[in-house]
């Protein structure tokens, strides 16, 4: 079966679960859900560090932060 897991727009993919991988764009980062085909983060970040499967770290400029995810 053909089927579109994710759009082609990204120069990198790193996956992180078998639900959710981190996608680049001009050197910026976001979170893709591969279930219901959407970014769950903007690709906006410097970094993103996996830590949970409710929680990503994310680094903007110097600044890290947490963020808390719906997949």
């Amino acid at each position: 079966r053909n089927e579109t897991l994710l759009p082609i727009d990204y120069q990198a993919v790193e996956i992180i679960t078998p639900d959710m991988v981190f996608v680049s764009q001009g050197g910026r980062w976001g979170a893709y859900d591969l279930n219901a085909s959407r970014l769950i983060l903007p690709v906006e970040y410097d970094e993103l560090e996996y830590v949970s499967l409710t929680h990503i770290n994310t680094r903007l400029n110097d600044q890290w932060s947490t963020i808390a995810i719906q997949e």
